[in-house]
């Protein structure tokens, strides 16, 4: 269950990271308007 958790741990900031170059990204902001408030 650790393995486990480390992996969802490592997946939500990959995501995070996503999210944050996503919404610095004007194109990619106005497509996903519900992730970047």
């Amino acid at each position: 269950s650790d393995d486990n958790d480390v992996a969802a741990e490592m997946m939500s900031g990959l995501i995070a990271l996503a999210i944050d170059s996503c919404c610095s990204d004007s194109d990619c902001n106005a497509n996903h308007p519900d992730m970047c408030s």
